[in-house]
């Protein structure tokens, strides 16, 4: 039970505001910042906000709010894995695998560890060990079925990539040049990422 006493934000306001969060995306991170004046030391809290932060394409912001959500809890398992696909889809690879390794301590069933080795391998070219280690976490993955819908998304988008990659791969390339107006979404960039990489003309 989350108690206030503990600097953790109680569960009624808690749940207040993730229902705020799913019609009003903007007043729901108003709402956080509300509470987070009184609980700053609430891990969940800076979470929540970097995950909306994220919805709201502004990647830098949310990023340093996972990021504080880490620092405060290095065991909250779900925020590192959030924060490395975050840096993961904004072009950083060795970051994003450096903020998940400390998930290679965690049972070898526990989805976001299985998860994060595939990503990891997708990021290395490694086609054929992403799909499967993709497809074991998504699986094993019963607590957030919203991880999954990104995961298949990157499973189809790679589908009709060839298991090998001739040539040194480069780092994943950054999407900063791209002519498109609007921003893309994280798993967009993602996806993109993945096209480049493999060749493909197929648009998304």
């Amino acid at each position: 039970m989350r108690e206030a006493d503990n600097g953790l934000c109680p569960a009624e306001p808690m749940g207040q505001v993730i229902e705020h969060m799913r019609g009003d995306a903007e007043g729901g991170l108003a709402a956080i910042g509300q509470l987070l004046l009184t609980y700053p030391l609430d891990p969940q809290l800076h979470f929540l906000q970097g995950s909306v932060m994220a919805g709201l394409q502004r990647y830098d912001e949310g990023r340093r709010a996972m990021a504080r959500a880490v620092e405060i809890a290095p065991d909250f398992a779900l925020a590192r894995f959030q924060l490395g696909f975050l840096d993961l889809t904004s072009g950083r690879a060795l970051d994003a695998c450096g903020v998940w390794s400390p998930l290679g301590n965690l049972p070898d069933d526990e989805p976001l560890r299985v998860l994060a080795e595939g990503l990891a391998n997708l990021a290395s070219d490694n086609f054929p060990e992403a799909r499967r280690l993709l497809q074991k976490g998504m699986a094993l993955n019963t607590e957030n079925p919203l991880i999954n819908a990104d995961m298949q998304l990157i499973l189809d988008e790679i589908a009709e990539l060839p298991d090998k990659i001739s040539g040194e791969a480069p780092a994943l390339p950054l999407i900063a040049d791209s002519e498109e107006p609007a921003p893309m979404s994280a798993v967009d960039q993602l996806l993109r990422q993945s096209q480049l990489r493999g060749g493909s003309t197929r648009k998304h």
